[in-house]
């Protein structure tokens, strides 16, 4: 029923369906293709969009945890200095470094024995105050610790159940002194709080499903209950301290149905009755167009005057004869011109004008219109055509007369096409731009309107300093004041606008004076620099608070080249070499400071062909000749614009430790040889009440080698 309907529609004499079949068949064709190409690429894309927010959430998680990892190791370097003697130094140092880095529950102080003797911040941590983590319910942080100790290196916990309450887990960062342990820094995440900062995205969290496991298996987090099972699942490995993470993402099923939606088989089917239904119209459109071109007439003879076209034309458009100019003007041949239509001469738009004039020649007998004409399949130019229906013995026929204007038509064209290519630039400049006059707006362009808030009707209604914020609008009006009067008034200034939403925005003005519409008028444009001026004091404050740091801290920082020129230094470090300033300082090369030129040698190699950071101690002689033991951590520095490479390191002076560590080698050496010599037992243990040293006459005594009794024996 419905294909005998759409078959109605067209002329049953001369129409076949073989015509429109196999162009149906090719468009069907093309169309599958496209549309399999279309829903293959949709998924690839979908794959990799999945990939992509894989890897970033990998880089989010692993760089913003282990970033946190590393103020265990600052502030492992300062305990034996500073925060041994003073537990209130180390609660601000960590005060301040949990108002920069945020997103930690707490960093702890644990002591030898496993004993959380000091807990940063104590509100909300009160329950883990002095436990003992020998007891703690989670065996794998007893193995956390365990681990530290044995391998002296920062280790890391899974996620167990914390004593404040909660699910986290913690790192634990040992230090030793004379190889013995005495304590850890210890720093604690919850997990609600790394999911809050980690993946906190919008976009992931309602289109991808998010996975968090260890490399055991064990479920860190997990976003939704159900299990990941579509076709476009990503993994990732993060390290986290000493173990591994591994991340896996998944698209939601609805999300994955809103990328996929238009690749759906309805929306295909649809598609192919849309093609049938083109292929046929098309088709019939060919075919009448055909029989039309079959139904024209040749040209008749020639009109002998006249400096403008004159043609003779039937009823239905075909023409009789046309004047010499025409012939002239267009190099068309005669015999060319036989059986033509006037139609044919005209472009496809002029057509239609044409032969809607000449199906109504009874009500409308005479026509008046301008006409693009065509020679040679090609647009050629405008005429000014004025017909009229005559009537003589042979019948009714049209005599048309028509004016070449092509080079009037070619001069308004560039010219309109000049106004609409300023407009279009104007319309479509990031910088908003205006004409006023008397304080209001005559124009505003579409990026006024984005950044007022106002729509373009209300710009035109309200005064032009209703903008302008209150505290500068009497500056602004006395430049308009006087740039009215022909007075000086600045062309560009900076000044605060409040949107149509009360939001205040700072602004930069480039104003002059034109002639609009034949009147006075000014033309502006404004730039939005808020963002600008925020960033630029942003900067500011960021370069004061690095210089101060980088000027107070108490330890040498320094950055030379790989020739061992000094670039940079701080106060610290000009009075740990002895230089009264920086300038000084500079003179000197900073390997000639080095006493044993195999050592810097060395250290430089290694920085040279390794990116990680490397500490060694060694010996540099101050400006007085002194010589100093100091402790440098180093690392390499490539700059990214001009590819130099630089060392930045830190010096710390450990001259005394040095000192203090010979004394107590030479005092254990001589209490030792006292001690072998006496006639008693003597011995020392720790206290676990192992033995840790028995003299000679002891081992003679209990019979016991040396060995066996520092073995693990206990005193008892």
């Amino acid at each position: 029923m419905i294909s005998k309907r759409i078959l109605n529609i067209f002329p049953k004499k001369g129409f076949s369906l073989i015509g429109p079949l196999i162009l149906f068949f090719l468009l069907a064709f093309i169309l599958s293709f496209l549309w399999l190409h279309d829903r293959e690429q949709k998924r690839q894309s979908l794959k990799e969009l999945t990939g992509l927010m894989t890897e970033q959430t990998s880089f989010r998680l692993e760089s913003w945890i282990n970033q946190r990892f590393t103020i265990a190791d600052y502030l492992a370097l300062n305990w034996t200095e500073q925060y041994a003697q003073s537990s209130q130094k180390f609660k601000k140092d960590v005060a301040n470094l949990l108002k920069i880095y945020s997103g930690i529950q707490a960093i702890n102080w644990i002591d030898a024995d496993w004993t959380i003797r000091i807990v940063n911040p104590l509100e909300g941590n009160e329950q883990a105050l002095n436990k003992d983590l020998h007891f703690h319910p989670a065996q794998s942080v007893k193995t956390a610790i365990q681990k530290a100790i044995d391998s002296k290196k920062i280790t890391c916990s899974p996620v167990v159940p914390l004593l404040q309450g909660g699910q986290g887990f913690a790192s634990y960062r040992p230090l030793f002194q004379n190889e013995q342990i005495f304590g850890f820094i210890n720093v604690v995440f919850k997990t609600d709080t790394l999911i809050k900062y980690c993946l906190g995205n919008p976009f992931l969290r309602q289109n991808f499903k998010v996975k968090i496991t260890t490399l055991d298996g064990d479920s860190i987090f997990q976003s939704a209950p159900s299990l990941i099972v579509s076709e476009y699942y990503q993994e990732s490995l993060v390290k986290i301290g000493d173990q591994y993470w591994k991340v896996t993402i998944d698209p939601t099923e609805n999300f994955i149905k809103s990328q996929l939606d238009v690749t759906k088989d309805k929306y295909f089917i649809l598609n192919l009755i849309f093609v049938l239904i083109i292929s046929i119209l098309i088709w019939n459109v060919l075919l009448r167009h055909y029989k039309l071109q079959q139904s024209e007439q040749r040209f008749r003879s020639l009109f002998e005057s006249a400096n403008i076209w004159i043609h003779l034309l039937k009823t239905d458009g075909t023409i009789l004869r046309a004047n010499p100019i025409f012939f002239q003007q267009t190099k068309i041949r005669l015999d060319k011109l036989e059986g033509k239509n006037f139609t044919e001469l005209l472009t496809a738009k002029s057509q239609r004008i044409f032969k809607q004039w000449l199906m109504h020649l009874t009500e409308q007998p005479e026509f008046r219109s301008e006409l693009e004409f065509k020679i040679k399949g090609r647009k050629s130019g405008i005429i000014d055509c004025s017909g009229v229906v005559i009537e003589n013995e042979s019948g009714k026929s049209i005599v048309l007369y028509s004016n070449n204007v092509t080079d009037k038509k070619r001069f308004e064209k560039a010219l309109n096409e000049s106004e609409e290519k300023y407009r279009q630039i104007v319309e479509q400049s990031h910088d908003a731009i205006f004409i006023y006059r008397n304080n209001k707006f005559l124009f505003v362009n579409e990026s006024l309107k984005t950044l007022s808030g106002y729509d373009k009707e209300e710009l035109y209604k309200i005064d032009i300093f209703q903008l302008i914020h209150p505290d500068d609008r009497d500056k602004l009006v006395n430049f308009a004041n006087a740039r009215k009067k022909g007075s000086f008034s600045p062309h560009q200034y900076t000044t605060r606008i409040i949107t149509k939403s009360g939001k205040l925005k700072i602004c930069e003005f480039n104003v002059n004076t034109i002639l609009y519409q034949g009147k006075t008028a000014v033309l502006g444009t404004v730039r939005d620099i808020t963002k600008e001026r925020e960033a630029h004091f942003a900067l500011q404050e960021s370069e004061k608070r690095y210089r101060n740091l980088f000027e107070n801290v108490p330890v040498g920082l320094y950055r030379i080249t790989q020739d061992g020129n000094i670039i940079a230094a701080n106060p610290a470090m000009l009075k740990l070499l002895g230089y009264d300033s920086f300038d000084e300082l500079n003179k000197i090369n900073f390997f000639s400071l080095y006493t044993d030129k195999k050592t810097y040698t060395l250290w430089k190699n290694l920085l040279k062909f390794s990116e990680k950071q490397h500490t060694h101690e060694t010996r540099l002689k101050r400006k007085d000749g002194n010589i100093i033991w100091v402790r440098d951590t180093a690392k390499i520095y490539r700059d990214a614009e001009t590819n130099e490479v630089y060392f930045e390191g830190v010096l710390e002076d450990i001259t005394e430790q040095k000192k203090a560590k010979d004394q107590l080698v030479e005092s254990e050496r001589r209490f030792k040889e006292m001690a072998n010599l006496l006639p008693q037992c003597v011995f020392e243990s720790d206290p676990k009440l192992r033995l840790t040293y028995v003299n000679s006459f002891a081992t003679r005594l209990v019979g016991y080698s040396q060995h066996e009794m520092l073995n693990g024996m206990n005193i008892l």
